[in-house]
């Protein structure tokens, strides 16, 4: 038993709770008990497998460059304008081909998943960029990438309600 310093006019705390909410409390306090336990287990648990963290963290990265490629238009500009000035929107699309290009495997199955994307610009510009990123006609200095783990997705693209896409 704990100490308990009696304040005038306030009544202990164990008589002002009614039963049902002393329950309630224990309840709650069960359920917190647990959700910190199951945070413990999972952070004990990734922390053994350290380079699905890795991995984990390259695909992320991936998929948020990918994301980005949303927001760019389609088809690519037939051509540069006549002034030689490069869209910020071009410049941006060499950006992030650069970007995904450079995490090779990671970059290709962002892409893939990209192509299963609700949104149909994204599916045009993911299937855009594996076509740009396996060859090098796009930006000659840049070398091939191989996006035959793409493959499955690009065929099923071959079915998509928009025709662009495949």
């Amino acid at each position: 038993h704990g100490v308990f310093i009696r304040m005038p006019g306030v009544a202990p705390l164990n008589r002002c709770v009614r039963p049902e909410l002393k329950m309630a409390l224990l309840i709650q306090n069960r359920f917190w008990a647990l959700y910190v336990l199951r945070i413990c287990f999972t952070v004990f648990a990734l922390s053994l497998s350290g380079t699905s963290l890795i991995i984990t963290h390259a695909q992320g990265q991936a998929d948020i460059l990918v994301q980005q490629l949303r927001d760019l238009p389609t088809p690519l500009p037939a051509s540069v304008t006549s002034n030689g000035v490069v869209k910020s929107e071009e410049r941006r699309r060499r950006q992030l081909y650069d970007q995904i290009r450079q995490l090779g495997p990671e970059g290709v199955l962002a892409l893939s998943r990209g192509l299963h994307d609700n949104d149909v610009q994204l599916r045009k510009n993911a299937a855009l960029a594996l076509t740009v990123l396996a060859g090098n006609w796009f930006e000659p200095s840049w070398s091939k990438l191989d996006i035959k783990a793409a493959l499955p997705a690009l065929i099923a693209a071959l079915r998509d309600s928009e025709p662009n896409v495949r």
